[in-house]
């Protein structure tokens, strides 16, 4: 208390900070234990576990929000790309907001409409872009390849049956193209909706982040593929049932794995 008896009361005020600011704010992307892979599983179904029913109506919601937005051909496909940053990123609120410990609530799965919607829209376009080059890429040797096969063919006069199963492996390269091409944009869209929504990181800095988080954590990554192919295969089983539990537990598992990588507690 103050000595002067005229002096105006005052109280002790402590100012707002949001879950978002400096305190807790992503750093640098660290390097973690190749157990963490495993761990990110186990910690994303605490997540799950928490609302489950809402869990699986966000997904079933989110699978009709891209199939409509997938129907118009070619535009459907930008549309598509364009639109799932922004539902990712809703999840990533809904799975932060479990973690301070509130409540799931179904508008977080678009809360990526109402804040940071301009840089998630540039992670979609920037993604989209990089899939149509890389398929582009992929396809040339490919359509090369086979054209070169039949033109042989016809010359040499094999059977068109055979013909057929030989073009099967100019198919497979392709393919594999077309996987090393976009793994680089799956390593750089992987975390870059978090960062985006829950750090107000520009889309060019979280994809870059994104990216390095990625590539100095392979092992943690290689065993978090491993379990998740493991769990695909167990899904699969009952008419694939098991993927309206797996779908939402692969993002919940993916926020564990932002939140280990990026914050050091």
């Amino acid at each position: 208390m103050s000595g002067n008896p005229y002096q105006a009361p005052k109280a002790e005020v402590v100012d707002f900070q949001p879950d978002s600011g400096a305190d807790d704010r992503a750093g640098a992307p660290r390097t973690v234990a190749a157990g963490r892979g495993m761990d990110w599983f186990r910690e994303g179904w605490e997540l799950f576990a928490a609302n489950p029913g809402l869990w699986i109506a966000m997904m079933l919601v989110m699978l009709g929000v891209m199939m409509a937005a997938g129907f118009v051909p070619i535009i459907g496909f930008i549309a598509q790309n364009l639109v799932f940053p922004l539902l990712l990123a809703g999840i990533a609120v809904g799975c932060d907001a479990l973690r301070r410990g509130e409540a799931l609530d179904f508008a977080h799965l678009f809360a990526g409409f109402s804040r940071n919607t301009n840089q998630l829209l540039v992670l979609g376009a920037i993604y989209a872009i990089g899939v149509l080059a890389a398929l582009i890429i992929a396809m040339i040797p490919m359509i090369g390849l086979i054209g070169g096969m039949g033109v042989l063919g016809s010359l040499e006069g094999m059977d068109p049956d055979n013909l057929g199963a030989d073009m099967l492996l100019p198919i497979l390269l392709g393919v594999l193209l077309m996987l090393v091409l976009t793994l680089p944009l799956v390593m750089a869209i992987w975390f870059a909706p978090a960062l985006v929504i829950l750090d107000d990181r520009p889309a060019l800095e979280a994809m870059k982040l994104s990216f390095m988080a990625c590539l100095k954590n392979v092992l943690p990554f290689l065993v978090y593929g491993l379990v998740g192919l493991a769990l695909a295969i167990l899904a699969t089983i009952p008419l694939l049932l098991g993927w309206l539990v797996l779908m939402p537990w692969i993002y919940t598992s993916s926020y564990r794995a932002y939140r280990d990588i990026f914050f050091a507690s």
